[in-house]
Protein backbone atom coordinates (compact mmCIF):
# COMPACT_ATOMS: atom_id res chain seq x y z
CA UNK A 1 0.00 0.00 0.00
CA UNK A 2 2.83 2.40 0.86
CA UNK A 3 4.53 1.60 -2.44
CA UNK A 4 1.32 2.49 -4.36
CA UNK A 5 1.00 5.74 -2.45
CA UNK A 6 4.61 6.67 -3.32
CA UNK A 7 4.05 5.77 -6.96
CA UNK A 8 0.91 7.89 -7.14
CA UNK A 9 2.66 10.79 -5.41
CA UNK A 10 5.62 10.54 -7.80
CA UNK A 11 3.31 10.40 -10.81
CA UNK A 12 1.42 13.46 -9.59
CA UNK A 13 4.69 15.34 -9.07
CA UNK A 14 5.90 14.40 -12.55
CA UNK A 15 2.67 15.59 -14.16
CA UNK A 16 2.73 18.84 -12.20
CA UNK A 17 6.35 19.50 -13.12
CA UNK A 18 6.04 18.58 -16.78
CA UNK A 19 3.66 21.44 -17.56
CA UNK A 20 5.65 24.15 -19.31
CA UNK A 21 4.95 27.72 -18.20
CA UNK A 22 3.24 29.97 -20.70
CA UNK A 23 6.28 32.06 -21.56
CA UNK A 24 5.75 34.70 -24.22
CA UNK A 25 8.52 34.52 -26.82
CA UNK A 26 6.94 36.62 -29.58
CA UNK A 27 4.07 38.99 -30.22
CA UNK A 28 2.27 39.50 -33.54
CA UNK A 29 0.08 42.49 -34.38
CA UNK A 30 -2.96 42.38 -36.66
CA UNK A 31 -1.32 45.11 -38.78
CA UNK A 32 2.23 46.46 -38.79
CA UNK A 33 1.53 49.37 -41.14
CA UNK A 34 -1.77 51.24 -40.99
CA UNK A 35 -3.38 54.60 -41.52
CA UNK A 36 -6.21 56.44 -39.85
CA UNK A 37 -7.75 59.86 -40.36
CA UNK A 38 -7.79 62.62 -37.76
CA UNK A 39 -10.81 62.01 -35.52
CA UNK A 40 -11.23 58.41 -36.68
CA UNK A 41 -10.33 55.18 -34.90
CA UNK A 42 -8.56 51.96 -35.80
CA UNK A 43 -8.21 48.82 -33.68
CA UNK A 44 -5.06 46.71 -33.51
CA UNK A 45 -4.90 43.32 -31.83
CA UNK A 46 -1.83 41.69 -30.34
CA UNK A 47 -1.37 37.93 -30.12
CA UNK A 48 1.32 36.43 -27.89
CA UNK A 49 3.03 33.14 -28.81
CA UNK A 50 5.09 30.71 -26.74
CA UNK A 51 8.33 28.90 -27.60
CA UNK A 52 6.32 26.30 -29.57
CA UNK A 53 4.58 29.01 -31.66
CA UNK A 54 1.31 28.28 -29.87
CA UNK A 55 -0.95 31.29 -29.34
CA UNK A 56 -1.44 32.17 -25.67
CA UNK A 57 -4.53 33.62 -24.05
CA UNK A 58 -5.23 35.52 -20.88
CA UNK A 59 -2.18 37.78 -21.19
CA UNK A 60 -2.31 41.52 -20.47
CA UNK A 61 -1.30 43.85 -23.30
CA UNK A 62 0.21 47.27 -22.62
CA UNK A 63 -0.22 49.71 -25.52
CA UNK A 64 1.90 52.83 -26.03
CA UNK A 65 1.94 55.60 -28.65
CA UNK A 66 5.29 57.20 -29.49
CA UNK A 67 3.56 60.61 -29.82
CA UNK A 68 0.13 61.20 -28.30
CA UNK A 69 -0.15 64.57 -30.08
CA UNK A 70 -0.46 62.58 -33.34
CA UNK A 71 -2.35 59.45 -32.19
CA UNK A 72 -3.49 57.96 -28.91
CA UNK A 73 -4.01 54.30 -28.09
CA UNK A 74 -6.14 52.92 -25.28
CA UNK A 75 -5.80 49.73 -23.25
CA UNK A 76 -7.87 47.82 -25.85
CA UNK A 77 -5.62 48.76 -28.78
CA UNK A 78 -7.99 51.37 -30.19
CA UNK A 79 -5.94 54.06 -31.93
CA UNK A 80 -7.45 57.51 -32.47
CA UNK A 81 -5.98 59.98 -34.94
CA UNK A 82 -5.29 63.37 -33.35
CA UNK A 83 -3.15 65.28 -35.89
CA UNK A 84 -1.41 64.55 -39.18
CA UNK A 85 1.85 62.64 -38.83
CA UNK A 86 3.33 59.22 -38.23
CA UNK A 87 3.65 57.36 -34.92
CA UNK A 88 4.82 54.03 -33.67
CA UNK A 89 2.28 52.05 -31.66
CA UNK A 90 3.86 49.40 -29.45
CA UNK A 91 2.16 46.44 -27.76
CA UNK A 92 4.05 44.76 -24.92
CA UNK A 93 3.12 41.44 -23.32
CA UNK A 94 5.28 40.02 -20.51
CA UNK A 95 8.23 42.14 -21.66
CA UNK A 96 8.00 41.10 -25.33
CA UNK A 97 7.03 43.85 -27.81
CA UNK A 98 5.79 44.34 -31.35
CA UNK A 99 5.25 47.64 -33.13
CA UNK A 100 3.15 49.12 -35.91
CA UNK A 101 3.72 52.30 -37.88
CA UNK A 102 0.53 54.34 -38.09
CA UNK A 103 0.13 57.33 -40.39
CA UNK A 104 -2.54 59.84 -39.43
CA UNK A 105 -4.00 61.87 -42.29
CA UNK A 106 -6.31 64.84 -42.48
CA UNK A 107 -9.59 64.02 -44.24
CA UNK A 108 -9.81 65.71 -47.60
CA UNK A 109 -12.63 68.16 -48.10
CA UNK A 110 -14.57 68.34 -51.32
CA UNK A 111 -14.39 71.77 -52.88
CA UNK A 112 -16.88 72.94 -55.42
CA UNK A 113 -16.20 75.45 -58.17
CA UNK A 114 -19.54 77.19 -57.81
CA UNK A 115 -21.67 78.38 -60.72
Amino acid sequence: MRRNALLIAALGFTLACSTEPQTVTSVTLSQTVASVQVGAALTLTATPYDQNDAALSGKTVTWVSSDTTIATVDSSGIITGVAAGTVTITATIDGVSASATVTVTVPSTASGTGS
